[in-house]
């Protein structure tokens, strides 16, 4: 009986040790678009994280003040341009309540108070959040389409706290 209990012992270790082997160590999500475009958005500027940086909330003296700008950008490859030439840029999210050509920040706890992200393009032209931004002419292959971001006040005192915030954006083609 002792040799069948060994057995039993070394067959039960041989399973578990077997079954650890096979242990889920992760996952990977794959995820892409299929997309008839006559461009598409580089993987580098699909998820993008702009950081905007400490701005102290006395650089906001009065409505309408503003912190420096940041720039970003986005990648375009493989253009194709023989029937559309031109693209717009459309910034989606919640737009700050009082100038509502800005993004709003907050939503969670310690969010900064009376003050939205303001969007323009390499011209210095505000793209409105949720409207399209100007015609830019495409070229065949890569194209950057430049823009920068800055925080403004919307109202006086600004109130110090997390200032983050989120748009996708949108790119219609003509």
């Amino acid at each position: 009986m002792t040799l069948n209990k060994s057995i039993l012992c070394v067959a039960l270790s041989l399973v578990a040790f077997s079954q650890s082997s096979m242990a889920k160590d992760g996952t990977i999500n794959f995820t892409g678009d299929i997309v008839e475009t006559p461009c598409v958005v580089a993987s580098d500027s699909q998820y993008q994280d702009v950081n905007l940086g400490q701005v102290k909330s006395s650089t906001f003296a009065k409505a309408k003040d503003t912190s420096a700008f940041t720039n970003f950008k986005i990648n375009l490859e493989e253009c194709n341009i023989a029937t559309l030439k031109t693209a717009t840029v459309t910034f989606r999210g919640t737009s700050d309540v009082l100038d509502t050509d800005l993004l709003a920040v907050g939503g969670e706890a310690g969010a900064a108070k009376g003050v939205g992200i303001e969007i323009s393009d390499q011209a210095g032209k505000i793209v409105s959040m949720n409207k399209a931004s100007d015609d830019t002419t495409l070229v065949a292959g890569q194209n950057i389409l430049y823009f920068k971001a800055r925080y403004k006040a919307t109202a006086i005192p600004v109130v110090s706290g997390h200032a983050n915030a989120q748009a996708d954006f949108q790119l219609a083609y003509k």
